[in-house]
């Protein structure tokens, strides 16, 4: 029997619940149905504080998201803290513009991303990049993609496929997710809209209510022996936490929450 994911939610999605109260949005999350969050930001709370919280709420601490920036001014700090929480994995979310102009650039980034991944190794937790579209641009035969996984170790850093923005860039997130399974332990399963925006771009919308084949998505991270699919939502015309539970609720009708 195909193992099946856990389902957290990005807390990104909801940043405006969590900047009012980050608590309440937090227990809300846990009474709709989600197992777990990955963490964006922290509040102002202790890891003490957050830990009690996700404790008395039942939600498992899965993943963070931490700057570039962040992870190279002063990692130690960062680290400490994921792994009071109890985190297991660490994620970088962007490479900054200004460091992705070209091909030499990703080769450096991914020579900086083998550094950062031996210093989570070390303390028992995984790096994991996380992709938006331009890393699938094209250098000549090879895309920013391509050189990241090319030129990383597979026991240092590992991808959180965004399935959106890969879908967004061309690319099919299952066919992706099969051909690259040993690298990619964790998703961003989101939805793209069926219609597209004034500037002739699709958008991200809540899961089950778009283009995306979630079905087959989740098919193949059960395939990879997956651990926890992580729904995100990058902006909508909805109230966020209504999305949210739009998206829980589609993945409960369909047996996958």
């Amino acid at each position: 029997m195909a193992h099946k994911q856990s389902i957290a939610l990005q807390l990104y999605t909801i940043r405006n619940e969590t900047a009012r109260d980050y608590a309440g949005a937090l227990k809300k999350v846990a009474m709709m149905g989600y197992k777990g969050v990955e963490f964006f930001n922290y509040g102002e709370f202790s890891t003490k504080e957050l830990g009690a919280m996700l404790e008395g709420l039942g939600l498992e601490a899965v993943n963070t998201h931490v700057s570039l920036d962040n992870m190279e001014a002063n990692p130690g700090k960062e680290l400490e803290f994921a792994l009071k929480l109890g985190l297991k994995d660490l994620t970088i979310p962007r490479l900054p513009p200004e460091r992705r102009k070209g091909k030499d650039d990703y080769f450096r980034f991914a020579e900086t991303l083998g550094t950062i991944g031996e210093l989570c190794h070390k303390e028992g937790i995984r790096l994991h990049y996380h992709n938006h579209y331009y890393e699938f641009n094209r250098f000549d035969d090879m895309s920013g993609m391509d050189i990241i996984i090319g030129n990383t170790s597979p026991q240092l850093v590992y991808i959180e496929l965004d399935t959106f923005w890969a879908a967004f860039s061309g690319v099919n997130p299952i066919d992706y997710l099969n051909k690259n399974s040993t690298r990619i332990k964790m998703i961003h399963l989101k939805d793209m809209s069926r219609d597209e925006n004034k500037d002739g771009k699709r958008y991200s919308v809540e899961v089950g209510e778009g283009i995306m084949d979630i079905q087959g998505i989740l098919g193949a991270c059960d395939a990879a022996g997956m651990k926890w699919a992580v729904v995100e939502q990058d902006g909508g015309i909805r109230p966020q936490l209504e999305s949210v539970e739009i998206s829980i609720n589609y993945l409960k009708k369909t047996g996958r929450a």
